[in-house]
């Protein structure tokens, strides 16, 4: 009983429906800042989107970013021919043997971008069992 209670808590967690993607996503990312202090990089950091819902996504990169510092990302990607640019908050980061998977939590995203967002994630999902109904490869 104790399992499925822990189960059930990280269920309730998530408020939006997330999706993994087969193929994944470029994500270019641009550090807004650091600590609650303004930066101008003015330099993209390159990731890959493998996890995608309304309220944030899971991404990898070869890159070591210090999670443990409160950095806000401006996040640009194309999903299903819709471009897509959110500010995010790292918010986990786990160290795997070749790269970093980190989890990034979307923040002052607009109602209206949130629901576009989740109507593409929506379309993309129905596209993805109607090609695994056909016997097709899923995309």
């Amino acid at each position: 009983m104790g399992k499925m209670k822990d189960n059930l808590k990280k269920i309730e967690r998530r408020k939006f429906f997330r999706i993994s993607l087969n193929d994944p996503i470029d994500l270019r990312v641009e550090i807004i800042s650091i600590n609650d202090k303004e930066v101008e990089l003015n330099k993209f950091i390159e990731m890959a989107i493998t996890d995608l819902g309304a309220g944030g996504m899971r991404t990898s990169s070869y890159l070591n970013l210090p999670h443990e510092l409160k950095m806000v990302l401006r996040l640009f990607f194309r999903f299903e021919g819709e471009t897509f640019i959110f500010q995010g908050k790292l918010i986990r980061k786990i160290e795997k043997d070749t790269f970093n998977e980190y989890g990034i939590q979307f923040i002052n995203v607009s109602e209206s971008e949130q629901r576009r967002l989740m109507q593409t994630i929506n379309k993309y999902q129905l596209k993805r069992i109607k090609t695994a109904r056909s016997g097709s490869a899923i995309p």
